[in-house]
């Protein structure tokens, strides 16, 4: 769908006729994506405050005449490809997207490959979705970083596979990052023996404060008394995560299919939500 009325259309449609209309939507059913969300739903990161994609993409498949680059065909890169990008950032939050802007650079009047779009978030959660398609593929890059309140977590690939992760934690919770895939602790130490080197030396002393196991972020008081560092990874390729992730999303499609009560892990109204964020970001760029 390349816009909201047609979106809509298989809506009414799979009511009418009382069927499940499925979003491929992959990077849901990613294991690294699943354990950081199911993490984050129990508070252990505190508040997502910031999310940041940056995508770059080959283009040497794409010659000037290719319908990616008509968006009557594609819908632009925001449409046919970031999609599945803002909808995993929805996917991590309740709140719903309150402002939304883009901006774009052509490399002609019919190429538009660099592409960022801005979403605000009624919760204040800030993200911004940087999308290139203009480079070999020698040089194919996707990092999604979160930043919450108590962590700071970098995802690596469009397909991820690995990453990193810099947290604050009550260690009583430790046990519980057992569930990111391979999970190799890198450094951890107590918060009391912390260093804070945010300022140079002599602008003030270490102002992460950690009195009775708490520390204050963001305005608000968390339960913490370790600060750790560390490495994950799928010990599997792309291809190989790709067609599991694939599927896992045919597995839920059925078992929504088989069981009216279940609700599914993506749904058409996921679809719609992130379909509705890249119109709008395609519009303020229009408007520009």
């Amino acid at each position: 769908a390349l816009n909201i009325a047609d979106a809509q259309e298989y809506k009414n449609r799979s009511r009418k006729a009382n069927k499940i209309v499925m979003v491929d939507y992959m990077l849901r059913f990613n294991p690294i994506i699943m354990v950081i969300k199911a993490l984050g739903n129990k508070g252990l990161f505190g508040e997502l405050r910031r999310a940041a994609v940056e995508n770059y993409a080959q283009d040497e498949s794409l010659n000037p005449g290719h319908w990616f680059w008509d968006h009557s065909i594609s819908g632009g890169i925001f449409v046919e490809h970031g999609v599945h990008f803002f909808d995993l950032i929805n996917s991590f939050t309740d709140s719903q997207p309150a402002i939304v802007t883009g901006y774009a650079h052509g490399r002609s009047d019919t190429q538009q490959d660099q592409v960022v779009a801005l979403v605000q978030y009624q919760s204040g959660l800030i993200a911004t979705h940087y999308h290139q398609f203009s480079r070999p593929g020698y040089f194919e890059d996707t990092s999604i970083r979160l930043v919450y309140d108590l962590a700071q977590i970098d995802i690596h690939g469009w397909i991820p596979l690995s990453g990193k992760i810099k947290m604050l934690i009550k260690s009583t919770n430790i046990k519980e990052l057992s569930k990111i895939p391979n999970l190799s602790v890198t450094a951890s130490i107590s918060i009391s023996e912390a260093q804070d080197n945010s300022r140079p030396e002599g602008w003030g002393g270490n102002t992460i404060k950690a009195e009775n196991g708490k520390v204050n972020s963001s305005g608000r008081i968390y339960e913490a008394d370790t600060m750790l560092e560390g490495e994950f990874s799928i010990n599997q390729n792309k291809e190989q995560i790709y067609s599991a992730s694939l599927r896992d999303l045919m597995t839920d499609f059925i078992r929504a299919v088989e069981d009216s009560n279940y609700v599914s892990n993506i749904t058409l109204e996921d679809g719609i939500s992130s379909l509705a964020i890249a119109l709008k970001a395609s519009k303020k760029i229009q408007s520009n």
